[in-house]
């Protein structure tokens, strides 16, 4: 399997589930305390992202929606 990206080491699942996230992970990735992160798993892997950051592509694909709604619109109409 090719992983393309960073690997910043390894960290261990606490008695409480918490894990931590190494140091340069957190300064590369720009998190702070209190950040709210968007957890994700598949297939035995686990993926975090900034909430900020789904909330901003949710935000894009839902704009290019509704522009791409209304170009179909348009295009129907030029149909008839």
């Amino acid at each position: 399997m090719n992983f393309h990206g960073i690997t910043y080491g390894l960290t261990k699942v606490g008695s409480r589930g918490q894990i931590v996230i190494p140091a340069k992970a957190r300064a590369d990735l720009k998190l702070k305390e209190g950040d709210q992160l968007f957890v994700f798993g598949r297939h035995r892997f686990i993926g975090l992202v900034k909430s900020e950051d789904i909330r901003d592509f949710v935000d894009h694909l839902t704009s290019q929606m509704s522009q791409d709604k209304e170009e179909l619109k348009k295009w129907k109409k030029s149909l008839k």
